[in-house]
């Protein structure tokens, strides 16, 4: 039996058109940064600028604990005619 997932429908706000992740930087090259939550490993990435500043102490103390550069980058839609998946 397939287990139930909790879905969130509320409606979207606005087109996305840049993404913010944070990236942890070692000798072997970048990946971003996650947290352990529920079990489930959540990626530190938001569409807004103001949440991903807001994430800042928390992620930087998950670098000094594990000993890591980390940064803030900015991922920018080049175009919009990229292939969605219909939920139908």
């Amino acid at each position: 039996m397939r287990e139930r997932i909790a879905i969130d429908t509320t409606p979207n706000e606005a087109p996305i058109t840049e993404l913010f992740a944070w990236l942890s930087t070692d000798e072997t090259g970048d990946g971003i940064i996650a947290s352990i939550i529920g079990g489930m490993a959540m990626p530190m990435v938001t569409s807004k600028r103001r949440v991903a500043e807001a994430m800042r102490p928390f992620v930087e103390e998950m670098g000094r604990q594990a000993k890591r550069k980390v940064t803030l980058v900015r991922f920018v839609r080049e175009t919009n005619d990229d292939p969605s998946i219909d939920p139908d």
